[in-house]
């Protein structure tokens, strides 16, 4: 029988979820980032560290790909 199709399109934009406080709770590091200045600093800082890190990007909703069009989403 074949799968059951989803009504909701690839690469919907969900709710912010805070996937960095989650790894937090399980002992790794975390770290919010809402601004494109903000994500060097945070790479920088997952990359030097010998922790679990997880980069919560949240990515700007209006700067998603039109269709033939090419995506910048930070």
């Amino acid at each position: 029988m074949p799968a059951a199709r989803s009504t909701r399109p690839v690469a919907t934009s969900l709710p912010a979820t805070r996937y960095d406080l989650m790894v937090e709770a399980l002992g790794g590091r975390g770290a919010l980032v809402t601004k494109p200045a903000e994500l060097g600093p945070a790479l920088e800082r997952a990359l030097g560290s010998n922790e679990v890190w997880c980069l919560n990007v949240l990515l700007d909703p209006a700067a998603y790909r039109r269709t033939g069009q090419v995506s910048m989403a930070i």
